[in-house]
């Protein structure tokens, strides 16, 4: 996934962070269901420092355990959309996501070849907080050979080539905040939709 989004949103800004954030060839194990309490619309919650910063998010569930999420930060003006699965790996839960590049006038869709991983909490079924993974982690474990992966010469561009049992034998056997690296902005639960530019 290229970069293409502003810093101003919370999961649009790892889901386009590619070259700044690593990419896996393959997901974590997916859950044989959708996570029912990340459905529905989500808003970025106000930051103080720049409160006309403003970001949608809707997850709609798809076939076989994934999900569509399509995200905005503005009245449906360019949104993006992605599709996904959730993991969850001794009591932690993941998103494993893909782009949907819209190719030939919109009438083609592909998705991006790698997956971006997140980690996700849901608290009172009204906030959801995540996480980008400790990218140093991974960069080490594939420096030591504890995971295969590509890692650029300046150390800038990761990408994972790790099986999914050999991914999720690394993450198990992490402590949990060691694994957690750049917090996003968090979202909350809304029934209020983008408004209209006047």
């Amino acid at each position: 996934m290229k970069p293409s989004w502003r810093a101003c949103a919370a999961l649009l800004t790892v889901l386009s962070l590619s070259g700044c954030y690593f990419t896996s060839e393959n997901p974590l194990p997916k859950k044989p269901e959708m996570d029912r309490e990340l459905l529905g619309w989500w808003e970025m919650v106000p930051d103080q420092k720049d409160p006309s910063a403003a970001g949608w998010a809707v997850f709609a569930a798809d076939k076989d355990g994934w999900f569509q999420a399509v995200l905005l930060e503005k009245y449906y003006e360019n949104p993006e959309t992605y599709r996904g699965f959730c993991s969850e790996i001794k009591g932690e839960k993941y998103l494993n996501v893909k782009k949907v590049n819209i190719l030939k006038e919109g009438r083609q869709a592909e998705l991006d070849e790698n997956f971006s991983l997140i980690h996700y909490r849901i608290t009172g079924g009204k906030r959801l907080e995540m996480h980008m993974l400790n990218e140093a982690l991974f960069k080490q474990a594939v420096k030591s050979r504890k995971l295969a992966g590509f890692l650029s010469p300046k150390e800038d561009d990761l990408n994972l080539t790790c099986t999914t049992e050999q991914l999720t034998d690394f993450l198990s056997r992490q402590k949990p905040k060691d694994l957690l690296g750049e917090p996003l902005r968090p979202m909350e639960r809304t029934d209020k939709l983008p408004e209209r530019e006047k």
